[in-house]
């Protein structure tokens, strides 16, 4: 393992070694779980004094010691655990805030809104043309549900946006109004059979403006709904937010 100086004062990167208790508890998280979540280490670390190379060689020692690190950008609902799967929900924003930002702000800026991790609700698979989701497919979200609920209990006053996908198949007029369907159709369907409260949760579609794959001909993969946690965005980088003035919520 390669031994470097994190502190400065000649002690080696050793678990026991470190000289800063902002590394050495991620380390200690990171062992007793197997994996951190990539957004968390940045917040953590934020105000900490390490170089590139510094850091660089804390990501190197976690992966010695097994320790994975996921990236927050994007979290697979089909392949994350429960527990990572609320992580993600709770996550810290990928970079600093400096200010509120307005919900059309959040819904109609990807720089804006991708400073948040999202996760692919990817055990959704919508037939082309269509915004159903299935009995059997509507099941698969209880681990969605059971984060988002675990989430709002924590925080009643989160804000979660519900994304909309579609394939680069038929109009873009068609396509941004599929995808419109898809969000709510979603949303409705975590609140409808799982109990998740409306007034937490906003959607939007964006037809086929933003694929995961290239494509111009069918894609299952682009035909997806994705949920992310705004609240620090409207909030300037807090977790939580002031109460709204009675009788208000999110417009879905």
């Amino acid at each position: 393992m390669k031994k470097t100086d994190l502190k400065g004062d000649g002690r080696s990167n050793e678990p026991d070694a470190l000289g800063h208790d902002e590394v050495n508890g991620l380390i200690a998280e990171g062992r007793e779980q197997g994996y951190l979540q990539a957004g968390h280490i940045r917040e953590t670390l934020r105000d900490v004094e390490l170089t590139a190379e510094q850091m660089d060689d804390f990501f190197v020692l976690l992966h010695d010691l097994g320790v994975d690190v996921l990236e927050a950008d994007e979290v697979a609902a089909d392949e994350a655990p429960p527990e990572v799967i609320y992580e993600t929900m709770m996550a810290p924003p990928v970079e600093r805030i400096d200010r509120r930002y307005s919900l059309d702000e959040i819904r109609y800026s990807p720089a804006v809104r991708m400073r948040m991790p999202s996760i692919d609700l990817n055990t959704i698979v919508f037939a082309t043309g269509s915004w159903e989701i299935p009995p059997d497919q509507a099941a698969k979200l209880q681990t969605i549900a059971d984060g988002l609920n675990r989430a709002i209990q924590a925080n009643p006053r989160a804000v979660f946006l519900i994304e909309g996908h579609t394939d680069k198949v038929g109009s873009d007029v068609d396509n941004l109004s599929l995808s419109d369907r898809r969000a709510e159709a979603a949303a409705t369907l975590l609140t409808q059979q799982f109990g998740v409260p409306a007034e937490n949760l906003t959607s939007q579609g964006y037809g086929e403006q933003y694929p995961k794959e290239d494509t111009d001909g069918p894609s299952l993969i682009n035909r997806r709904v994705t949920i992310r946690n705004i609240t620090p965005l409207l909030n300037g980088g807090q977790a939580s937010l002031p109460p709204p003035p009675p009788g208000t919520a999110p417009p879905r």
